[in-house]
């Protein structure tokens, strides 16, 4: 990274917070939460397989597959809340740690995603032109300008494509 790790912030899930202590722990650091990087309220859809969502959501499913950013999740939120809280979120702690180390957020992929839609200026009904691996480390830096650039997706180099 180039630059020491100075704080580390992590969405509220068990399944986050299991893993965060193994990143903070080398560095020395606590495990802060932050619920706003928390991931989309899935709602009546939490726990269903793919088959029942087709089965008892068809048309929530159609929906999603074309234009998901406002549409509500029966029973949950709408991406384009989800990615609204993120930014929020992301920037808040950008603005309450400004200091020349690099703060870790460690999230879940909705509100990943709304980020680097975002930040690259991908309409968020096209999110899935990125793809986030599991456990997949997405680089998003500040410039001292204020301007934001996603660096890396899935550790790899990633830059803006040149029309």
């Amino acid at each position: 990274m180039g630059r020491q790790i100075g704080i580390f912030k992590a969405a509220a899930k068990v399944r986050v917070i299991a893993g965060s202590p193994k990143w903070a722990c080398p560095h020395n650091l606590p495990v802060m939460i932050e619920d706003d990087v928390r991931e989309l309220d899935h709602g009546e859809l939490e726990g269903l397989t793919f088959n029942e969502i087709k089965e008892k959501y068809s048309e929530f499913l159609t929906g999603w597959r074309t234009a998901p950013a406002e549409l509500q999740v029966p029973g949950g939120e709408r991406l384009a809340d989800v990615a609204e809280r993120a930014w929020d979120a992301l920037t808040r702690i950008a603005q309450r740690h400004q200091t020349d180390h690099n703060v870790v957020v460690v999230s879940h992929n909705f509100p990943i995603l709304g980020v680097v839609c975002r930040v690259t200026g991908t309409d968020l009904n096209n999110y899935r032109s990125f793809h986030l691996d599991p456990c997949g480390i997405t680089r998003i830096t500040q410039h001292r300008n204020s301007l934001w650039e996603v660096t890396h997706v899935n550790s790899k180099p990633y830059s803006l494509p040149h029309p």
